[in-house]
């Protein structure tokens, strides 16, 4: 979906495309708007370190070490997002790596750090509307 209109806080939100309820993750923690800033900021962190994982598991052609970062990238996704672009290029990435064929993954690490660089601005829009 794409994000616009009103976040928890009433405040006008326009950004990337994400497939984010924003209003149903602040309902996950009780609307305990500090305690999903928290979130948010273990999550900016942690998928900035899996993508550099992931990009060096490509450079070294590291088959299984690209799968498990990649899986691990896309769960960390789905706590917030179980689907789009994020997530999909993660789970492509993973199953490169199962299938020892990284042909395609300079070029997928791409359109993934891009991706991800948007969710990550998506989730600091958000973030910063809520604190």
């Amino acid at each position: 979906m794409n994000l616009s209109g009103k976040d928890a806080g009433g405040h006008e939100v326009t950004s990337v495309e994400a497939s984010i309820d924003f209003n149903e993750l602040l309902e996950r923690v009780g609307g305990d708007a500090e305690f999903l800033q928290e979130l948010f900021d273990i999550f900016l962190d942690n998928s900035t370190d899996l993508l550099n994982q992931i990009k060096q598991h490509i450079e070294e052609n590291d088959h299984e070490a690209l799968a498990r970062a990649a899986h691990t990238l896309k769960g960390s996704v789905s706590n917030f997002t179980p689907t789009g672009p994020v997530f999909e290029m993660a789970r492509s990435l993973e199953f490169m790596g199962k299938e020892k064929n990284l042909d395609q993954a300079p070029e997928s690490y791409d359109e993934l750090a891009e991706k991800l660089d948007s969710l990550h601005a998506t989730i600091k829009q958000f973030g910063n509307n809520i604190a």
